[in-house]
């Protein structure tokens, strides 16, 4: 699975926060894809949360990073993109883990906290 969140996204991050949803971003076994300036300089940030808005700075926007590598992950690509723009988690992010204090890393529940579920 691959996904982004731009850092001028503060729209999906309080989204985020305020309802609960899931951040997939965190999913072991994933990739996670910069929407920012690209290393070359050849594609730009994404500049908040619209997908494809008029001014041209949004994740589906022609000349975005996100845009571009998007394209190369859906044609079988995604061998191309910049190393410095794509991470892959091979296990969850160490955010994931803490809760205030207390730490997930050895309680078999983890998944169910990530996930979002209560017991």
């Amino acid at each position: 699975m691959y996904s982004t969140l731009a850092d001028a996204d503060n729209i999906a991050r309080a989204g985020e926060y305020a309802s609960g949803r899931f951040d997939p971003r965190a999913f072991k076994n994933s990739f996670t894809l910069s929407s920012e300036a690209s290393a070359d300089g050849q594609f730009g940030a994404v500049q908040g949360h619209p997908v494809n808005p008029a001014d041209g700075t949004g994740y589906n926007s022609p000349g975005r990073t996100s845009y571009a590598n998007g394209i190369l992950i859906t044609t079988d690509n995604a061998g191309m993109i910049n190393s410095s723009e794509i991470t892959f988690n091979a296990d969850y992010p160490e955010w994931v883990y803490k809760r205030g204090s207390a730490t997930l890393r050895d309680d078999p529940s983890h998944k169910d906290f990530i996930l979002d579920r209560s017991k």
